[in-house]
């Protein structure tokens, strides 16, 4: 399966709306065009990461998630929202990182919304 970096944005700011006191599955987020064994696996992506905390479930034989249960976001995880939120610079960066290479990992994104944002700021 491919990696889609618009589902990781989408997946990010839809558990900033979820309160997360309770674990939940990742079949509660849903988001346009994408069936629930995509979300989950972007889900546990996101969860090796570091920016989720939960327990990734893993179909029978291993291999393909057909759920993640989410306890929460991690401050790495609120840091990669607060980041991706403006959507000028997020576009930007898509065509930049597109132009360039035709791929983005999570490391360069974020720090290039970091930056980005420091430079907003006048840092």
């Amino acid at each position: 399966m491919k990696r889609d970096m618009e589902l990781v944005r989408q997946i990010m700011f839809k558990l900033e709306e979820v309160d997360g006191t309770e674990p939940f599955p990742s079949t509660i987020i849903e988001v346009d065009g994408f069936d629930r064994a995509t979300i989950a696996y972007h889900c546990a992506l996101l969860h090796n990461c570091g920016y989720i905390s939960g327990n990734p479930e893993e179909s029978i034989g291993g291999g393909a998630y057909f759920d993640m249960y989410i306890q929460r976001l991690t401050s790495s995880g609120h840091d990669f929202i607060d980041a991706a939120r403006n959507d000028t610079i997020w576009n930007k960066l898509k065509s930049k990182v597109l132009e360039q290479s035709g791929n983005w990992t999570l490391g360069v994104i974020f720090k290039y919304l970091e930056h980005s944002a420091r430079q907003q700021l006048g840092f």
